[in-house]
């Protein structure tokens, strides 16, 4: 249900540029360092499972290359590329404001 590659089309696809976030969102069972964040992934998980269908779509970081990125069919892999860049971008821009609102 979670894997864009099965063929099927989800109402939503997460993009996401960290393979262990995925596979942590995908468990069942945590590592208990990890129980916390896995909860309260799991929790928007089925939350909007209630509402629609979810998928998560793995894109490199960072522009980096990977013979491991495979969009699905109809998908631009530059335009997924760019909604990542665009995300890493906009975090980078609250993690610069939440240092210097810290400091």
């Amino acid at each position: 249900k979670f894997n864009v590659d099965a063929g099927t089309r989800p109402d939503f696809i997460l993009i996401v540029d960290c393979k262990p976030a995925i596979a942590l969102a995908l468990r069942t069972q945590p590592s208990l360092e990890r129980w916390l964040l896995w909860q309260q992934l799991d929790d928007l998980r089925r939350e909007l499972l209630t509402t629609c269908d979810l998928a998560f779509l793995w894109c490199p970081s960072h522009g980096k290359e990977s013979d491991d990125f495979r969009p699905p069919s109809g998908m631009d892999p530059s335009l997924i590329r760019e909604f990542n860049h665009r995300a890493d971008t906009e975090a980078t821009r609250w993690r610069d404001a939440a240092c210097a609102v810290s400091m």
